[in-house]
């Protein structure tokens, strides 16, 4: 809590806006404000070569990707088990923009990707 006259005790972290992607899903939008980030988290199994990439960005002056793809197992124990990815996307400034995943193996440039999934993304003005 701020009081009149006082700084804030620490500084505001951004917010993370979760968008969990399920199986059926081919085509779906988002809304997050500038500075915040949306963490989509999406079903896969690396052990089976494939794993999920950005396939493209319509405009990255409106989004960028935060690090690396991270992958959080599922089942713990089970070798081999699928599990979820996670990919954070940063709203850098207010527009719309589309994102594009694909789950695919990466030495198979030549064949379609396994499973595309595009996001309608629209960043507001910052919530301050």
């Amino acid at each position: 809590m701020t009081t009149f006259g006082q700084p804030p005790a620490e500084p505001a972290s951004p917010q993370t806006i979760i968008l969990d992607i399920q199986e059926k899903d081919s085509r779906i939008e988002a809304t997050l404000h500038s500075e915040e980030t949306l963490l989509i988290r999406v079903g896969g199994n690396p052990t089976t070569g494939y794993s999920w990439q950005i396939a493209g960005n319509s405009d990255p002056t409106i989004l960028s990707s935060q690090g690396e793809i991270d992958f959080e197992p599922g089942k713990q124990g089970l070798l081999g088990a699928p599990g979820t990815f996670l990919i954070r996307i940063l709203g850098i400034r207010e527009g719309q923009a589309t994102l594009e995943l694909t789950y695919r193996r990466p030495w198979e440039k030549d064949k379609p990707a396994l499973r595309t999934v595009s996001i309608d993304i629209h960043v507001l003005k910052s919530a301050e």
